[in-house]
């Protein structure tokens, strides 16, 4: 295998842990019943073998986890602490939790996938994916990868294009004889944004009207004197 899961009933089995990482390939660890400081001394494990390639999945062992016992935040709080690649192993029903855990940075999701919803004496299935909601998970996960961005708040390109017709412009409230002094009860702010903005609505104020301008026209700035 390429790369080795342990799972989450290996919690204070440091030796095991030291075996696995031994083998110096990548290993994905889920720490369900895990604390934070246990979650130090499985890292450290893989340290004395100097294998640092592993990845720290949050993980609840409750089959199936209720919603307030999810604590998805703890993702953040081991990648912060332990600056390690991290990602979720979910146990809830449904696939809203596994997609709410990439927007918040997980890299790797574990969801278990069933054929069988109706076995008896077991729980996996009762947390599990189907043929049919799998798909839709991994499309989710990919739409939201694609969605987190590069963080930078900027305008995106279609959003430029969009200023012309999505912000207001100045326009006259009612009709405005020649030579009328600009009030701001004069003015609205309507759409689109081809005129002078509403932030400048100072530097209209106070000053008249070179020409009639029409109820709803925007106001431009060679109409005023």
């Amino acid at each position: 295998m390429p790369v080795y899961k342990i799972g989450s009933g290996e919690v204070a089995n440091w030796p095991f842990l030291e075996k696995v990482a031994s083998r110096g390939k990548p290993v994905i660890l889920s720490t369900g019943m895990y604390t934070l400081e246990e979650i130090g001394q499985a890292l450290a494990a893989f340290a004395v073998v100097g294998n640092p390639d592993v990845a720290v999945l949050h993980c609840v062992t409750q089959y199936p986890t209720p919603a307030p016992e999810v604590n998805l935040r703890a993702i953040q709080t081991i990648r912060e602490k332990f600056n390690v690649m991290t990602g979720y192993s979910d146990h809830t029903e449904g696939i809203h939790f596994p997609l709410a855990a990439a927007a918040l940075g997980a890299k790797i999701i574990e969801k278990h996938i069933s054929l069988d919803f109706n076995v008896p004496n077991a729980q996996d299935w009762k947390v599990s994916c189907g043929p049919d909601t799998l798909p839709v998970m991994v499309k989710h996960l990919r739409d939201i990868e694609a969605g987190l961005g590069s963080g930078v708040k900027t305008p995106s390109e279609a959003e430029r294009a969009s200023l012309l017709w999505a912000r207001k412009s100045l326009v006259a409230a009612r009709d405005i004889s020649e030579g009328e002094v600009i009030t701001a009860d004069l003015l609205q702010a309507k759409r689109p944004g081809k005129g002078i903005p509403p932030a400048r609505l100072s530097e209209v104020v106070g000053r008249k009207a070179k020409v009639e301008i029409r109820k709803d026209q925007a106001i431009r700035w060679e109409e005023l004197l």
